[in-house]
């Protein structure tokens, strides 16, 4: 937890702050913990200060030491550590490609001169701790040198306006550059070619491209609006559906235009041959109009996202080659845009990996990993990162090729983390790998207030808890936002093992009491579990509860008397130490509830006092 200010005089006013919520909140700090007017610190494994931000020495330290990678293993370990420090280092992905050849599938290890000069120059890069500060307005310039012209170019124009601001326009609703876009991809251009200038009249609907003759026997290409756009030809979804490549290109060859069709769900014809598996398909429309590859549906699906859900691992390899194969320029950034595209987000945030993940499908994820591990630091709309899907389907393999990469997301829905998801799920062995790597996810809590243990007490997981415990046996403390620790979770729904495993490794767990002053004896009367009251009270670590009571003066014999469960009451009354005789706020024993009960195998007229 930070309180940061700008300005030392409103340093006191952001504390003071800070510690009114904190005690809305009943929270506490360790004020041997704390460290109040720092002007530098640690901050999520780098080192915040004035100057910027700057990479931690300790953990650049182990990169530096590293000898040179030997087998694949070793690679991928190298390039997701640099993934911590990747934004330190200007064109990292240029100065690695030498390292990514050797992960191609079937490529043999070869550690060749431009392997150990990228592996040299990363060491030597990080010799000096790069800083991270804020662009200063106005005294930006660009690097690298295909983009100096385009720079150079913009400083000439921007002199003869007064102001000039940026906004950002989604692709999707950029109709008239996704126009000329595919236009571009649609021919080939040479240094030879002499580009005579587009006639273009801007109309309501979206664009398409067709092609026409021109009188001197050369194409050229029109763009034009017809109402019925959207709609797909229905020859050619069915050549998409089935795999008919010789019918899909003679209709192609016949009427060009038909290849930018939409189904009324607005997928395009890769995204049909996409979801069938037809590579060749996929292929022979790449062919002919590249911008498809991102063109998205309805929900922002691109046709990687469709057959990623439907694991058709064959056509995912197909529109990844594509893309990486793509010579695509990002102008505004100055990078290579061909990953970029591989990260491509749905209207829910989902890029390929989540929903390959998502649906189960693993060899599916491994491939995107392996093209673009940046995947793995990208969250959904619902808050779920790569790691918690992969938690919660049970893929193992997914979780430690994740877990590869220190700072990627751990979260998920609802504030849980992938150790929650986990624990839902009963996995015992992918609990352990992410406790084995992050440590810190036992004291993780959701947004009511649960830890991993909370979850797995509820279950009825005594051996998950126990595990857990082993661990960390302060989790074992945490109350949520009711106020119900682990311990009271149990009680209030019946797990008596549960109950024993965590006295077992807390015995003073027991003394915890909730927002109502219950205990967790009340919880299980109020729970009606009256096997697991009759094992509470054999539990000298719990023999406290008995005649606790509650914020309203009510023991638990006196909440047994309210729901009038009988079998709680006799258990209760037949101990020697429960006090029959106890008043509640209201005056009013237990007894006072009820009329006298009625043993349920007996007759009435025979009463259990």
């Amino acid at each position: 937890m930070i309180a940061k200010s700008k300005e030392g005089e409103d340093h006191l006013v952001n504390l003071r702050r800070l510690f009114e919520r904190l005690k809305k909140y009943k929270l506490r700090l360790n004020p041997a913990k704390c460290t109040f007017g720092a002007k530098s610190g640690k901050l999520l494994g780098f080192v915040v200060s004035e100057r910027g931000i700057e990479v931690d020495p300790d953990k650049v330290k182990a990169i530096r030491e590293l000898p040179p990678p030997s087998t694949v293993r070793e690679v991928r370990s190298f390039l997701g550590r640099l993934n911590y420090i990747a934004r330190f280092i200007a064109n990292l992905s240029d100065k690695c490609q030498p390292l990514f050849r050797l992960l191609r599938k079937n490529a043999a290890i070869e550690w060749d001169d431009d392997c150990q000069k990228a592996f040299d120059d990363i060491k030597t890069y990080l010799v000096q701790s790069p800083v991270l500060v804020p662009p200063t307005p106005g005294q930006w310039k660009t690097k690298d040198a295909k983009l100096v012209p385009y720079h150079e170019y913009l400083e000439e124009l921007a002199e003869n306006f007064e102001k000039i601001s940026f906004t950002y326009t989604p692709r999707i609703k950029n109709q008239f550059t996704d126009a000329l876009a595919t236009l571009a991809s649609m021919v080939s251009i040479t240094k030879e070619n002499l580009i005579e200038p587009l006639e273009i009249e801007i109309a309501k609907g979206p664009t398409y491209c067709d092609t026409i003759e021109a009188t001197d026997e050369q194409p050229c290409f029109s763009l034009s609006y017809p109402q019925d756009f959207r709609i797909m030809d229905p020859r050619l979804y069915r050549c998409a559906r089935r795999g008919n490549v010789r019918s899909l290109k003679r209709l192609l060859d016949e009427t060009p235009s038909l290849i930018l069709g939409l189904t009324p769900q607005e997928n395009s014809i890769i995204h049909i041959a996409s979801r069938f598996g037809h590579v060749s398909v996929v292929q022979e429309i790449c062919t002919r109009c590249k911008s498809l590859l991102t063109k998205p549906n309805i929900d922002g699906d691109t046709p990687l996202h469709v057959a990623a859900r439907a694991g058709q691992l064959g056509v995912v390899s197909s529109l990844l080659k594509q893309m990486i194969e793509e010579p695509a320029f990002d102008i505004e950034s100055g990078r290579n845009c061909r990953l970029k595209m591989v990260m491509w987000k749905n209207k829910r945030d989902n890029t390929a990996l989540h929903v390959a993940i998502g649906n189960g499908h693993l060899q599916a994820a491994e491939l995107l990993l392996e093209v673009n591990p940046q995947l793995v630091h990208y969250a959904n709309h619902d808050g779920e990162s790569p790691l918690y899907l992969a938690a919660r389907g049970g893929m193992v393999e997914i979780v430690n090729r994740i877990l590869m990469f220190p700072s990627a997301p751990s979260g998920g829905c609802h504030g849980q983390t992938a150790l929650h998801a986990a624990v839902i799920e009963r996995n015992p062995g992918i609990v352990q790998s992410l406790l084995r790597v992050r440590p810190e996810l036992i004291n993780a809590m959701d947004h009511e207030g649960r830890n991993a243990v909370h979850y797995a007490a509820s279950s009825g997981e005594h051996k998950m808890v126990e595990k857990l415990l082993e661990f960390d046996f302060s989790s074992a403390y945490a109350t949520d936002r009711n106020g119900h620790s682990p311990l009271q979770a149990a009680a209030l729904l019946g797990h008596t093992k549960v109950i024993s495993g965590i006295l077992r490794h807390c015995p003073d767990s027991g003394e915890f009491l909730d927002l109502k002053g219950q205990n967790a004896l009340h919880l299980a009367v109020l729970g009606g579990k009256a096997k697991v009251v009759s094992r509470m009270l054999e539990m000298e670590e719990l023999e406290g509860l008995i005649n606790q009571p509650d914020k309203n003066g009510n023991t638990p014999l006196h909440l047994a008397a309210v729901e009038r469960n009988t079998w709680i009451m006799r258990y209760l009354l037949w101990d020697g130490r429960v006090d029959r005789k106890a008043r509640n706020m209201s005056g009013l024993t237990a007894l006072d509830f009820v009329k006298p009960i009625q043993h349920p195998n007996r007759v009435k007229s025979s009463s259990c006092w």
